[in-house]
Formats: C-alpha cells, sequence, structure tokens
C-alpha cells in the first residue's frame, strides 16, 4: 500500500488539527483526515478514535488515550508523533496483514536484501561480493549493512574508535539534530562503506522495530547511496523481515532440492517468492574439459534462477580480513547475478 488513509473522529478539533498537521510533515505514507462519524470514515482505510467509545466491524480501529498505557490497539495521544506513527501503521498491519510503504521518497537508493534459507549457504560472502563488484565498477556509491545476529562486518572490514553505529543510533532516538550519515560510515580499500561498528553483537538485529524504521529511513531519506545491499542471512527477526519487505529485490539462496525445514523458513520470510531471485551458491560444476560430456549435469534446477560456483581460490584472508577476488569463477558469477537483477 502506498498511502494508509485514517479517519479521525474527536471531540477536540484544535488537538486534531495539529495531529494531522505534524503526521503530514513526518510521514507522508500516512494521510489522516478528520471526519464527523462512524459512516463517513468507512470510507477510509483505518479508524481512529480519540476517546469515543463507538463500535466498528468493517475497518481496523486504534484507539487514542489521554492514559499511558497502550495495548495492541491503544496508543498513548501524548507520546511523541514519530512513535504515533509507527504504532499507527503497526496496528494496520497487524490486523489486516497488508504492508504500508512507509518510504515513499528513497531519493536514488535501491535496496538488495540477500537472503538464505539455512546457515552455512554464504549468503554474507554473496552479499560483500555483490557491494564489491558495484563499486569497483566505479558508478555507484554501495553501502554493506548486516542484520545477523553478530556484525557479518567484522569479517570484511576494520572498524575504528571513531563514531560508530551506536553513536549513531543514540543520536537518532535522543536528538532532534539533522543526522550527518557520513560521520559514522567507513570505506574499504575498494569503495565499499559500511557502518563503523562497535563490538560483535548485532545492535540493528536487535533494537525494536520502531527504532530501525527511523534509523533506515534516515539512511534512505540522506540519499547517500545508490546501492544499499543488505546481508539478512537466515534471521527472521523482525529487522530482517522489515528490510525483505521494503526491498526493490530479494535475493535467496536455497538448496536446489525442496525440503521441509526449507520451505517453513521460506513461510517466515516476507518475501514475495513470485519476485525473488533464487540462487544456488557453491555449486560443483565439474572439469570443464568434460563440459560437452556432462552438459546436463551442469543445469540449474527448475527452482533456481541464478548458480554460482564453487570457488575456494576467491577467498583470501589479509591480516585477519577475508577478501574475496571476484575476477575467477566465483567474480564471473556474481557479475552473472547482477546482470540477471538489473
Amino acid at each position: 500500500m502506498e498511502v494508509l488513509k485514517g479517519a479521525l473522529l474527536t471531540k477536540d478539533r484544535d488537538y486534531a488539527d495539529a495531529l494531522c498537521k505534524c503526521i503530514r510533515n513526518i510521514q507522508p505514507a500516512l494521510n489522516i483526515s478528520i471526519v464527523d462519524s462512524v459512516e463517513e470514515a468507512l470510507d477510509y482505510d483505518m479508524l481512529i478514535l480519540d476517546e469515543i467509545d463507538v463500535k466498528v466491524e468493517k475497518i481496523p480501529v486504534c484507539e487514542l488515550s489521554s492514559r499511558d498505557d497502550q495495548d495492541e490497539k491503544r496508543i498513548y495521544k501524548y507520546s511523541n508523533v514519530s512513535s504515533m506513527v509507527n504504532r499507527i501503521i503497526e496496528i494496520y498491519e497487524n490486523e489486516t496483514g497488508v504492508y504500508v510503504n512507509q518510504f515513499l521518497d528513497n531519493g536514488k537508493s535501491l535496496i538488495y536484501t540477500v537472503s538464505a534459507t539455512c546457515g552455512g549457504l554464504g549468503a554474507s560472502s554473496v552479499a560483500y561480493a555483490m557491494a564489491k563488484d558495484y563499486a569497483l565498477a566505479g558508478k555507484y556509491k554501495v553501502l554493506y549493512i548486516s542484520l545477523c545476529e553478530t556484525y557479518q562486518e567484522c569479517q570484511f572490514f576494520k572498524s575504528n574508535k571513531g563514531l560508530n553505529v551506536v553513536d549513531m543510533l543514540h543520536k537518532i532516538l535522543f536528538s532532534n539534530k539533522k543526522i550527518q550519515v557520513n560521520r559514522y560510515i567507513l570505506q574499504d580499500d575498494y569503495g565499499v562503506n559500511y557502518f563503523n561498528f562497535f563490538g560483535i553483537t548485532n545492535h540493528l538485529a536487535s533494537i525494536k522495530s520502531s527504532e530501525f524504521i527511523r534509523f533506515i529511513g534516515v539512511i534512505l531519506q540522506s540519499s547517500s547511496f545508490d546501492k544499499i545491499i543488505v546481508d539478512v542471512g537466515n534471521s527472521l527477526f523482525e529487522n530482517a523481515n522489515y528490510m525483505r519487505k521494503i526491498s526493490n529485490v530479494n535475493i535467496l539462496l536455497r538448496n536446489s532440492d525442496l525440503c521441509v525445514y526449507e520451505n517453513e523458513i521460506i513461510k517466515n520470510m516476507d518475501i514475495d517468492m513470485e519476485k525473488a531471485v533464487s540462487v544456488e551458491n557453491k555449486r560443483y560444476r565439474g572439469n570443464p574439459k568434460f563440459d560437452d560430456f556432462f552438459e546436463a549435469e551442469d543445469q540449474l534446477k527448475e527452482l533456481i534462477d541464478v548458480g554460482i560456483s564453487k570457488d575456494t581460490f576467491a577467498f583470501i584472508n589479509r591480516d585477519g580480513i577475508r577478501d574475496i577476488e571476484i575476477d575467477g569463477e566465483f567474480g564471473k558469477d556474481i557479475r552473472e547475478l547482477i546482470n540477471y537483477i538489473e
């Protein structure tokens, strides 16, 4: 859904006017209008009741309360507007199952998520290799982000004692000042940008969804990056699923043969499988000398869109950091994946 149209039924017109104006200023995906009756509200997607006791069954309802005792459908009416917006959208999505795109103005950024149906399929390697390939092309400013339980950035990048992603989160949540995203960003030798990380536990994976949405919103609205590659692996955490929802391209690493476990994982990922790109990583292609004899064995299974070769020579450790060479078989297949999704 591009715009959630809400009807606000209230007796406090001054409060309603101020609330509608503030919401319009911070979130164009939510359009709140003041109505005079429940009947009028039925023409909208959702009804917001400001301490008015009526029963409505035809559309989702959330209630505003002057007491700070919010529950799954009640919101404290004097909380900050950003929190109210997130809760209104959350209630609507929970009630209807319809996703609301909160980033109508994403600037120039395209988001690519790399997921996996189980551990060990190489989602982090594929995500970093894509970021490196895009960066080396010289045309794109690329950001790599991981949302796994631990910072996968530790594999590929070095951190320092400067401002880090935790500092940025703190400023977003507790300051009204404009955020300069680049102050928290480092860049590797190939031009891949990443957030300076702190420790090993990934803070982005565990923060509240409302906080994470604000964090992603700051990045997108800064228009600092052309490509954002998000390594979500097989995480089913809410923040990982949120990125899958708003992603321009969902890349899913999976086994070539269906299995019960894989089906269950996919069910719990917010991915439209008809639009997802299915990838088989670590494929054994046999000896190229005998391709003419074993051509049938090299064919991709029907459920796979792109295959990436197993290439142990592509992975090199340099000073404790993993580097990935992209001029061999692995890199050639990464380019094939990029060409497929472009």
